[in-house]
C-alpha cells in the first residue's frame, strides 16, 4: 500500500513487469517504448537465473542477436547451489548442450584457475570427478547429471604459482555409534583448535585464516571453545 501511495515498487517485482510488457509484444518495441536500447548484452551468474527472468532474458537475447548485437552469457553450473529466487540450472545446462533456436552457442571455458595454489587445483581435479560418479551411482534419481555438470571442472595451475604450494586437509568423523555421536563437537572442536594451533606454529599469521561453518548457530560454540581452550586467538 505504502508502495502504490508514493507510486514506487519493490525491485524483485521486476521481472513481474517485464514479463508483463514484453507478453504479446514485439521485444524491440517494448524496449524502445521505455525509452532503452541495448547493443551488447552480458548476463552474469546465469547459473541462477529463474525460469521467469529467463522469459525476459530470452526475448531480449533473441532481438539482440538478429540486430547483429553481442549477447554474452557467464556462468557456471556448478556454482548453482543457493537457489537464489527460484534460480534453475538446467536453463544454462540446456543451453549449452544444444544452444537456442538453432542458433549454436560459442563456450568460453575458464581452464585456469588464478585464485588457488596448485594443491588445491590438483585437489579439485581428481576428487569432484570421482565424487560425481559415485553421487551419480547411488543416486535413485535418472534425472541427477552430475557427472555431466563436473565434466569440466578440471583447471590448469595459474603459472605464477607454487604447483606444491597450499594444502588441503579432510577428517571425516562419522560412527553409528551413539557414544561417538555424542562426543562429536567436543572433538571436532578440539581437532579444530589443534588444527589452528599447528598452522599458526607454521607462520600462519591469525588473521589470515578463516573458519567457515554452514549454520549461524554453530558459530558461538566455536568461539567459546577457542576462548577457553586458546584465548591468544
Amino acid at each position: 500500500r505504502l508502495s502504490n501511495d508514493r507510486n514506487r515498487f519493490m525491485l524483485a517485482r521486476t521481472p513481474i513487469m517485464l514479463k508483463q510488457m514484453i507478453a504479446g509484444d514485439d521485444a524491440s518495441f517494448v524496449f524502445e517504448r521505455i525509452g532503452t536500447q541495448f547493443s551488447n548484452i552480458m548476463i552474469d551468474e546465469f547459473q541462477d537465473t529463474s525460469q521467469l527472468q529467463w522469459e525476459n532474458f530470452r526475448v531480449l537475447l533473441l532481438d539482440n542477436l538478429a540486430s547483429g548485437g553481442l549477447s554474452m552469457i557467464v556462468g557456471d553450473i556448478k556454482q548453482s547451489i543457493y537457489r537464489w529466487r527460484n534460480g534453475d540450472w538446467h536453463i544454462l545446462y540446456n543451453l549449452g548442450q544444444r544452444g537456442y533456436n538453432g542458433i549454436p552457442l560459442k563456450e568460453k571455458p575458464l581452464d585456469v584457475n588464478y585464485r588457488s595454489l596448485g594443491q588445491i587445483v590438483t585437489f579439485n581435479n581428481r576428487f569432484f570427478p570421482i565424487a560425481a560418479r559415485k553421487l551419480d551411482h547411488l543416486s535413485a534419481n535418472e534425472t541427477q547429471q552430475l557427472q555431466a555438470l563436473y565434466s569440466d571442472v578440471e583447471q590448469h595451475i595459474d603459472k605464477r604459482k607454487d604447483p606444491k604450494g597450499g594444502f588441503v586437509r579432510i577428517h571425516i568423523c562419522h560412527s553409528t555409534e551413539k557414544d561417538v555421536q555424542e562426543a562429536w563437537p567436543e572433538t571436532m572442536l578440539a581437532d579444530l583448535c589443534s588444527q589452528v594451533a599447528q598452522l599458526h606454529a607454521q607462520g600462519l599469521p591469525y588473521e589470515e585464516m578463516t573458519i567457515l561453518l554452514r549454520k549461524n548457530r554453530y558459530i558461538e560454540p566455536v568461539i567459546s571453545y577457542f576462548a577457553e581452550h586458546r584465548p591468544e586467538v
